[in-house]
């Protein structure tokens, strides 16, 4: 945990920026941390110690900006504080009532020291926080929204409670995927990241347990970039604070007050990376893969190098490797290859594109586990342009590529099934399938064989990595 060891914050900071008395210790502490891990509290002691723990081991080897951890409390009683403290985290004073509230508070807090990106993480230690590295990744691509979708919704409940629960979030999820015409998977979900001044901007009043209702609503509505991926659900620490009842009823309400018909999803032009890569990085923490490799027909070598470079900047934790494929007799790389075998990997395959000036372009992207395998193909009508000028930045260089664009939002029904779907098939690569159509993926499922192969692989890489675990020949 950064910051561990320093001297105990005193009476920490009101949440609020215009509040008097904001410690000017924990504002200087705070400002310049490019993200922020923002945890609710209410008594939640034991919850706490146990997720501050797990972030201290990831944000030790966490890349990229700076990250720090904020607790935000609504006024525990037990010693929800003094853990924190004791960890070297500072505390904002909740000033209303509510989890809404707190974290409404949270952002404004963030927003007036100048941190980029929060990500919100309940503080019970039901969410495993090792995401976290996966959802900054996808907010430094581009994207709005970072939702995470419990694992465990999918397996059997472990109580009368926890079925309750459950069936009132399927059906929650589910009317809000039919009046928004978009699969949304897990609309309760309590981790979830987002750039503060989006937030900021969506003007959320909730103050309660409805705040992910209105978020991702609201964030639908104004066509915001949303991706989901799975992260691990546990029992939690502690006692719940949900009441299934009042608490639902108030997300139902706000489904009703905020759910609309989202708009196509369309690529703005103002994103900092090219889309392809939000969606690479998307498609990985989907498969869980920690290896990325671009095989590239030698007419788009240099584009599978600006991508490589690309995601070598944004892949968390991820060796990526570039190989180029010569075809005998065929014109497309497939996306099943030995590589495959070594590990398995995000494969992602830019096959022939004839004339550098060709306005219909391809990559195949694919994971697979031992018997099946999952691809998606993603197209493009931009031209490639030439390549970029010494020291130019690799993402430069993949935006002259095209915007490789997702397709438009399905049948209305589309959404409710895929929810009602990612609940009742247990089979892992089926879960990992309907993720990929919540995330607006035409995915295709083939079994896997030993299949011929038609191509030769170059033993020289074209940009290799610093270092790669295992040599593909």
């Amino acid at each position: 945990m950064k910051g561990a060891g320093k001297p105990l914050l005193n009476d920490i900071a009101p949440s609020r920026p215009e509040a008097p008395g904001l410690s000017a210790e924990v504002e200087a502490r705070i400002r310049g941390a490019e993200s922020a891990i923002i945890l609710p509290t209410l008594n939640e002691e034991a919850g706490l110690r146990s997720t501050l723990n797990e972030l201290a081991g990831i944000l030790a080897t966490s890349q990229g900006g700076r990250v720090e951890v904020v607790v935000i409390d609504g006024g525990s009683t037990d010693r929800t504080v003094l853990e924190a403290q004791a960890a070297g985290v500072p505390v904002l004073r909740q000033r209303s009532v509510g989890k809404g509230a707190a974290v409404i508070e949270a952002f404004e807090w963030l927003s007036h020291v100048g941190v980029r990106y929060g990500v919100v993480l309940d503080a019970d230690a039901t969410y495993s926080p090792d995401r976290t590295g996966s959802a900054l990744a996808l907010m430094r691509a581009g994207a709005d929204l970072v939702i995470g979708v419990r694992n465990p919704v999918w397996g059997a409940p472990r109580d009368f409670r926890d079925l309750v629960h459950r069936a009132g979030n399927v059906a929650l999820s589910a009317t809000a995927s039919l009046i928004t015409r978009r699969a949304i998977l897990d609309l309760c979900s309590g981790f979830w990241a987002m750039p503060t001044e989006r937030f900021l901007g969506l003007g959320i009043s909730a103050e309660s347990f409805a705040i992910e209702a209105e978020l991702v609503l609201k964030a639908l509505r104004s066509g915001f970039t949303v991706y989901q991926i799975p992260v691990e659900f546990r029992e939690r620490i502690g006692t719940a604070k949900l009441r299934a009842v009042r608490d639902g009823a108030r997300i139902f309400l706000s489904i009703l007050s905020h759910a609309r018909p989202a708009p196509p999803v369309v690529v703005r032009p103002s994103m900092p990376v090219v889309p392809a890569v939000s969606q690479l990085l998307a498609i990985g923490a989907i498969s869980g893969a920690s290896t990325a490799i671009v095989e590239s027909h030698p007419s788009r070598s240099r584009e599978a190098t600006a991508l490589a470079g690309a995601l070598r900047a944004k892949y968390i934790d991820a060796s990526v490797v570039v190989r180029e494929i010569f075809s005998e007799g065929r014109d497309t790389v497939p996306a099943w290859s030995p590589v495959t075998q070594v590990a398995s990997p995000l494969l992602i395959s830019l096959p022939s594109g004839g004339s550098e000036r060709l306005s219909a372009r391809s990559m195949t992207v694919s994971f697979r586990s031992q018997r099946r395998q999952l691809s998606i193909e993603l197209t493009s009508e931009s031209p490639v342009d030439a390549a970029p000028g010494p020291g130019a930045a690799p993402e430069l260089s993949t935006a002259r590529a095209g915007a490789y664009a997702l397709p438009t939002p399905p049948t209305p029904t589309a959404g409710s099934r895929a929810v009602l779907r990612s609940r009742m098939d247990l089979d892992p690569m089926h879960r990992k399938q309907q993720l990929l159509v919540a995330n607006g993926f035409d995915s295709t499922v083939a079994v896997v064989s030993p299949p011929p192969v038609p191509y030769r692989f170059l033993r020289k890489p074209i940009d290799p990595p610093p270092s790669l675990g295992t040599t593909v020949r």
